[in-house]
């Protein structure tokens, strides 16, 4: 169980990296390739996306936990959580702010899809091991 503790942590890691990474790579083009379209509400696009990976990532630890048979349910339903919450940032931005919200909509989205790629990419590599793990245990 400790390995696939490790193997946890280091999913999580992998995860907030690569978010870490792509908002200062996008906050960088949109800044001074494209500086018509920097926004200045931007860096909480990806500090958004790094609090929701951390938080659902604390769920599904969790649900691994408890209900290890309903950890596929679970999965699917922090997908929902997730669409919703970024759906309710996008509309109390467009009410509070307002501004630029082509350039927004557009980061916001292509944010989503990254971390949705990246989430499932690991969420499968952690189960495959896991599985592997737990038959060479038996």
């Amino acid at each position: 169980m400790n390995l696939e503790k490790s193997m946890k942590r280091r999913l999580v890691a992998s995860l907030l990296m690569t978010i870490l990474i792509a908002g200062i790579a996008v906050g960088l083009a949109l800044y001074y390739l494209l500086p018509a379209h920097w926004f200045r509400w931007y860096p909480l696009i990806p500090v958004f996306f790094m609090l929701l990976g951390f938080t659902m990532s604390l769920g599904m630890n969790y649900y691994s936990k408890r209900e290890p048979r309903k950890i596929i349910a679970a999965f699917m339903m922090m997908r929902g959580i997730k669409i919703l919450l970024t759906a309710v940032g996008i509309l109390f931005y467009y009410g509070l702010v307002g501004e630029m919200m082509t350039e927004m909509l557009l980061v916001t989205i292509g944010f989503y899809l990254l971390h949705l790629f990246v989430e499932t990419y690991l969420f499968y590599r952690f189960e495959k091991a896991t599985k592997h793990i737990r038959s060479s245990n038996a």
